[in-house]
């Protein structure tokens, strides 16, 4: 799930003409996979497991927020798409 997630979002970022959809596919497709971590941090049996499966958890949690933070924009108290930018940060124009 997590390399749907991940090429979803790098496709949603290169080709703006698909950044909705695309967007929206790499959120619904990371929530379930935090939520496992979530389930396997509760059922570590061991110390070791429980640290690993923690930082994993974290791991995904940040890069989730990374994910977002690029794709999405609050303005308002509404969340919407970030403008397309280049390489350079600059806005794209239609």
């Amino acid at each position: 799930m997590w390399i749907v997630k991940d090429s979803c979002w790098f496709f949603a970022l290169h080709y703006p003409e698909h950044e909705v959809p695309l967007s929206i596919v790499s959120f619904v497709f990371a929530v379930p996979t935090i939520l496992i971590s979530f389930y396997l941090v509760a059922k570590s049996e061991s110390r070791f497991l429980l640290a690993e499966n923690l930082l994993i958890t974290l791991w995904l949690c940040a890069n989730t927020g990374w994910m977002a933070s690029e794709l999405f924009a609050v303005a308002d108290g509404f969340v919407t798409l970030r403008k397309p930018t280049d390489s350079y940060g600059q806005t794209q124009l239609p």
